[in-house]
């Protein structure tokens, strides 16, 4: 057998050994036949967590973007504007009654309608009382002097 010499680092080896005792290089003599390599099987992706479902709706839902929502606070201008629109004759009390009852107004608008309604009921009420006593103590003045009351 001869004594080969290893291309990579010089150092002397057996012809019938397949690697460099030294270096661990291969034996170009011995080399093995070049090997086509493998096909890597395709990997299947890791596992995901599901998504969650998303609920299927029914019914068109509504845009929330449009408008404010039903419970904003008003701002001082929009309680003014209410105040001088709830004050004209027959307009404002029809609008009262809209705001006070009307499902898609604003609770503070709705709220505020209804304590106008009230104290317009209150105050309606005092002023048919006090008409009442007012007149009823004219007539009876009226009577008690048999009329016959003269300006000088």
């Amino acid at each position: 057998m001869a004594t080969k010499y290893c291309e990579g680092c010089g150092a002397a080896f057996d012809d019938s050994s397949k690697f460099c005792t030294s270096c661990g290089r291969a034996n170009s003599a011995q080399a093995a036949p070049t090997q086509v390599p493998r096909p890597v099987p395709p990997q299947a992706p890791p596992p995901q967590a599901p998504r969650p479902q998303q609920p299927q709706y029914t019914q068109q839902q509504p845009n929330y973007y449009q408008r404010p929502p039903l419970d904003a606070p008003l701002t001082v201008w929009q309680y003014i504007g209410t105040f001088i629109l709830s004050g004209l004759p027959m307009v404002g009390f029809i609008l009262l009654l809209v705001w006070a009852f009307s499902s898609d107004t604003n609770i503070n608008k709705k709220n505020f309608a209804r304590a106008l309604l009230i104290l317009g009921v209150i105050v309606g009420v005092l002023y048919a009382i006090f008409a009442i006593v007012f007149s009823k103590v004219l007539f009876d003045l009226i009577n008690q002097y048999g009329g016959s009351i003269r300006f000088r």
